[in-house]
């Protein structure tokens, strides 16, 4: 899960490792993590990707 508060960041991490690792091992969510709403999307985006 990469994640990061500029979804274009994102966005580039997770082409590179995608292209490294394969589309089904990464995910990216954006995520300020001084947000305990976004801290809590990134935590729900993580259970549904992985279980």
């Amino acid at each position: 899960m990469v994640s990061g508060r500029s979804q274009k960041r994102i966005d580039r991490a997770v082409t590179s490792l995608s292209a490294k690792y394969g589309e089904e091992r990464v995910s990216g969510c954006r995520c300020d993590v001084s947000n305990a709403e976004q801290v809590q999307c990134l935590w729900n985006e993580a259970i549904q990707a992985w279980g």
